[in-house]
């Protein structure tokens, strides 16, 4: 588009927006109908928008705005926007970027580059040429996007243009070029770029979607080209014969105007996401997935066969007690469970994990046939061997699983899991205090079934050992830091709680002490069941969780709130009155419990007035504002939360309508989601935390400590068993010093060395703590 009929755009838009500054937020469009820097401006009236309409030519029936490509500067400035399509015998998903691009069936069926204003299409391994003209695909009808020129580059030798632009030092731009792009050109032995850039983690740290199709539609009305992925689909993987399809000339031309059309969305986006203020966390990001973990297949194979072992007996067992009536394969079939439950008088919503789990606690009427039944469908409903396969497929042949870490997995900045899945790893059972010593009797069912304690289930047991199957290499052992309780931290610190502030900061129990608030007497570490409750109080209440959720919660942590003499809103209501800074204190002479002030009221508070136009504010050590129609809360660290087009309207949710004006915007997963108050803490408490954790990782790098796995809020190290305890106590130093911008932030870690990763420490193993930049 050109740069007079631009400002013809802005001039008219913002004419438009001059005369409509009270149009109610019902009456505007959809932000996708608006150019991308003019978001949140009041809709033109309607002889304006037909003006805007007759200037601003549409790429699909409706009119959405043009993408914004980089005008051709020097070299050195812009990246080159790369998409790769393959098709090979290895399963991507399974085996992961890097194992695929280095299978030997793993081919390039073409490779798409636009350089500046020149979209080169590279398809190896033909002879014959392709019409540009059938190569332009939909988006193409865009004005800047048509000024575009195509052309075609056939046979074994990657395009000169494309090797000049590298050697001219230009980076390389892909959506999700660290998990594959990146991979296959260098296991193609391409000449490597300077860098390569990757918009897939930018956008997410961006407050988008991660996935190019669904980014395309938000920010530009338009995402990938459909068919051409049906086709990619078709050719990519191996069909029924087990063969690679040979790639016709027709279908060759509909994947290369898919690339095209994603080259073009990768440009577009670029130029929005781009700007990203921790390159530094990245990098270290980068480098943990790539050193990656040791894992022993050995011991997960023969855990394998354990499990196979005792499903087969759990099967037998079921099938004898209930005289066939449930046979091993109903285990896993809902609706005949369900129904077979009524008829012998239980009856269910659902055979979902917490359900089952809480009937078998709460019920001890159950008849022993019913409970076999629903034991049974526990046990065999666990993750265990899928999880071991997932690792087993995915281990590099050093023995090493990488790339087990997704970059800003969440909304907050939090990493995720993929692969193996390393943030939802089973804990062991309660009744089970040390796994180790079942580690040797893994070869032989009849001898690990004897060892167990009673009460525990080989299906149990084999489940609390996925995590030691990580382990460090030979002479090496691991040093695991774990912040403790740091969201109850991260909670007092953001609210100013003095009371929890001044008990974190003297080795204080946390949990004992909202417990001598729920009982009014003074607890002790060594009152279990009190403690378990204020624990499980301290964790969950946090973020204004109501009594109803709050009763789940203990359920689920199988915490008994009846044998522990109370109730959910006894909890509740001690929880916020022992600490009003974070939910406020009650309103003189309210009946109704009714509170003011406190983080949750604040932070909801400076959010409403922001998105209502009445600025910026500070609250819980953040910075709130509105940016056109995006809420932004500046973090402590300097990072961004966004909540794209926030705005506050009735919200209906699972077809309940809600009379209460909510706080609403587009988030990275669901375009419309609401968020009040204790939700907004908990985002801000988890991100700060996450930041401490960043902070963390690259100080142990910087440090020289090699970062293998971090999960939630543990760090996990590996280095030389003779240098164990010095890295140790290293690690725990790194961890609880707090970086300048958390001055004041409690932080207690505490650390242990293995060559295995436990949830606790071994039996006999030695355990510190680090306070403050000291190792206890």
């Amino acid at each position: 588009m050109s740069t007079d009929l631009d400002e013809q755009l802005r001039t008219l838009w913002q004419e438009a927006s001059m005369a409509q500054t009270a149009t109610p937020r019902s009456a505007r469009g959809h932000a996708a109908d608006q150019p991308a820097a003019l978001r949140g401006v009041a809709v033109p009236s309607t002889d304006i928008r037909q003006r805007l309409q007759e200037l601003w030519l549409p790429c699909t029936p409706e009119c959405v705005p043009s993408l914004r490509l980089s005008p051709p500067v020097e070299s050195n400035e812009t990246p080159v926007f790369v998409d790769i399509e393959t098709q090979s015998m290895c399963d991507l998903k399974k085996k992961g970027g890097r194992q695929y691009a280095r299978h030997p069936s793993t081919r390039i069926v073409t490779a798409v580059a636009l350089i500046d204003r020149d979209v080169i299409v590279w398809a190896p391994g033909r002879d014959e040429l392709i019409e540009s003209t059938d190569l332009r695909p939909p988006i193409m009808s865009n004005v800047e996007a048509a000024e575009l020129t195509i052309k075609i580059e056939t046979g074994d030798e990657i395009p000169r243009t494309i090797v000049a632009a590298i050697s001219a030092g230009r980076a390389f731009c892909a959506h999700n070029a660290d998990g594959f792009d990146a991979h296959v050109w260098q296991a193609k032995g391409l000449p490597e770029p300077r860098q390569w850039l990757d918009t897939l983690p930018l956008a997410r740290a961006n407050g988008f979607p991660g996935g190019l199709d669904e980014l395309g539609q938000r920010l530009f009305g338009i995402g990938k080209d459909a068919a051409g992925a049906r086709t990619l689909k078709a050719i990519s993987r191996p069909n029924k014969l087990g063969e690679l399809p040979a790639v016709e000339t027709r279908q060759l031309m509909q994947i290369v105007r898919y690339c095209i059309q994603d080259v073009i969305l990768l440009a577009g986006v670029f130029e929005i996401v781009q700007e990203c203020g921790e390159l530094d966390v990245l990098a270290v990001h980068r480098t943990v997935n790539a050193r990656g973990i040791a894992f022993d297949v050995g011991l997960a194979r023969k855990l394998m066969v354990l499990e196979l072992a005792a499903t087969d007996r759990i099967k037998c067992d079921v099938d004898a007690v209930t005289a066939g009536a449930v046979t091993g394969k109903d285990l896993r079939r809902v609706k005949f469970l369900i129904d077979w439950l009524a008829e012998q008088g239980i009856r269910v919503p659902n055979l979902q994990k917490e359900t089952i789990s809480h009937l078998l606690d709460s019920d001890l009427s159950i008849p022993a046939d019913v409970r076999s039944v629903l034991e049974a469908r526990l046990s065999v409903n666990r993750i265990t061997a899928s999880k071991l396969q997932a690792a087993i497929d995915g281990c590099d042949g050093d023995g090493r699983l990488r790339d087990q870490l997704v970059y800003y997995g969440a909304h907050t900045g939090r990493w995720s899991g993929r692969g193996v899945q390393p943030h939802n790893l089973p804990k062991p059972v309660s009744d089970l205090d040390y796994v180790s010593p079942l580690l040797p009797l893994v070869d032989d069912y009849e001898t690990f079934q004897h060892a167990l304690p009673a009460g525990v289930s080989v299906a149990d047991a084999i489940s609390g050992l996925i995590r030691p199957c990580f382990r460090a290499q030979p002479g090496h052992v691991l040093c695991i830091g774990d912040f403790a309780g740091i969201e109850a931290r991260g909670t007092a610190w953001c609210a100013d709680e003095q009371r929890q502030l001044e008990l974190f900061a003297e080795g204080g129990d946390n949990y004992c002490d909202l417990a001598s608030q729920i009982y009014g007497y003074t607890v002790t570490p060594e009152m279990k069941k009190e403690r378990a409750v204020g624990k499980v109080a301290v964790l969950g209440c946090g973020y204004g969780m109501a009594a109803e959720t709050f009763a789940a919660n203990c359920t689920k942590k199988n915490v008994n709130l009846a044998a522990a003499s109370t109730t959910p809103e006894a909890v509740i209501e001690s929880y916020r009155d022992r600490y009003p800074a974070i939910a406020g204190r009650k309103r003189p002479g309210s009946s109704g419990g009714w509170r003011e002030g406190g983080l949750w009221s604040n932070l909801e508070l400076a959010v409403r007035r922001a998105i209502n136009g009445n600025g910026p504010s500070e609250v819980g050590k953040c910075r709130v504002q509105m940016q056109g129609s995006d809420l932004l809360i500046r973090l402590p660290s300097g990072r961004l939360l966004y909540y794209r087009n926030a705005h506050i309207e009735r919200f209906s949710k699972e077809g309940v309508h809600s009379s209460r004006h909510s706080i609403v915007f587009d988030g990275p997963v669901r375009p419309r989601e609401s968020t009040y108050g204790g939700k907004l803490t908990e985002n801000i408490v988890s991100a700060i935390c996450r930041d401490l954790l960043a902070t963390a990782i690259i100080n142990c790098e910087r440090a020289g400590l090699p970062v293998v796995l971090h999960v939630h809020d543990e760090i996990v190290i590996e280095v030389p068993a003779d240098q164990a305890e010095s890295a140790l106590r290293q690690l725990l130093t790194i961890m609880s010093t707090p970086p300048a911008w958390a001055a004041g932030f409690p932080i207690e870690v505490e650390g242990f060395g293995s060559e295995r990763y436990f949830k606790s420490p071994p039996r006999g193993t030695r355990v510190l703590r680090g306070r403050d930049g000291q190792t206890l």
